[in-house]
């Protein structure tokens, strides 16, 4: 079994669990049918909502808004990549950490910036 099929694993055993307990609280105490349909759509909001925020939160980002201090190499290729896919350039940062990765995050505007 490959990582990335045992993280999706994990991640949808961790998503039932909660819906589980939520289905049996709302089951248990009796609630009308439209509370157990509204409880999963809520809670996939509020991480909607939330999930950029609690990333900036827990992670160290160092941003970049300005390019000064990113090397000019990897800022020009992110830019060259939105322009060839008509995207406005987004907002870079980087977390210094022992682990190779990348990844992006977000959707809202205000977590995205034009180039300057």
């Amino acid at each position: 079994m490959t990582y990335l099929t045992r993280s999706i694993l994990i991640v949808l055993a961790l998503y039932g669990l909660v819906f589980a307990i939520g289905a049996a609280y709302i089951a248990h105490s009796g609630s009308p049918l439209w509370v157990a349909l509204a409880f999963p759509i809520v809670f996939v909001g509020i991480q909607y909502l939330l999930g950029p925020h609690l990333i900036e939160w827990i992670m160290d980002i160092c941003w970049y808004d300005d390019g000064g201090g990113l090397p000019a190499v990897n800022r020009e290729f992110v830019e060259r990549l939105c322009a060839s896919r008509g995207l406005k350039v987004p907002r870079i940062g980087i977390i210094q950490s022992g682990t190779p990765n990348a990844f992006s995050f977000g959707r809202l505007r205000m977590l995205t910036r034009s180039p300057s």
